[in-house]
């Protein structure tokens, strides 16, 4: 039982080790999807200002600080007109143009693809080989004809198989 509690302390050590790391990253993942979520798309420009443009161009006008009124005065009237907000104004963003291209664009014409022809290769050259001659063929004994012997002692007189050899009197086979 010492083994098998060892072996469940084991994995529950590494359970722990596991579940502190994913806790250790969550951070940068959240930190990754905010990043990407807010970064430049790379298809839309970016807005510049013009070349000439400082700070200083821009004109800004004060207002008077707004004050408290209790509810009981908002019921009469205030000698207080509202005003309209404030907004600063910055000379309008011009984007760069596209420039097009003056020359047409060229398109190959149509070719035909080379043929496949064999490259030659290099051929063995001939070997000294002796011509063929004429052979002799070895001299074959001619069939003979041996009669089998009549059975003297009372065997069938139609055996079924019969074997009969021939030896060849040149060479003894």
């Amino acid at each position: 039982m010492d083994t098998f509690t060892g072996v469940e302390r084991q994995r529950r050590n590494l359970r722990i080790v596991l579940f502190i790391i994913i806790l250790a990253t969550l951070p940068f993942y959240c930190a990754g999807i905010l990043l990407w979520g807010t970064a430049p798309q790379p298809d839309r420009p970016t807005p510049t200002a013009p070349v000439g443009a400082t700070a200083t161009d821009v004109t800004l006008i004060a207002s008077p600080q707004p004050t408290r009124t209790s509810p009981a005065d908002a019921t009469q009237p205030s000698p207080v007109i509202p005003t309209q907000p404030v907004v600063a104004t910055l000379p309008p963003i011009t984007f760069p143009t596209q420039i097009l291209p003056t020359n047409p664009p060229l398109f190959p014409s149509p070719t035909s693809a080379p043929a496949l022809t064999p490259r030659p290769t290099e051929t063995p050259r001939p070997t000294n080989t002796l011509p063929p001659s004429i052979t002799p063929v070895p001299p074959t004994a001619p069939a003979t004809f041996t009669p089998l012997p009549l059975p003297t002692d009372g065997f069938p007189t139609n055996p079924l198989l019969t074997a009969t050899f021939t030896i060849d009197p040149a060479t003894g086979d």
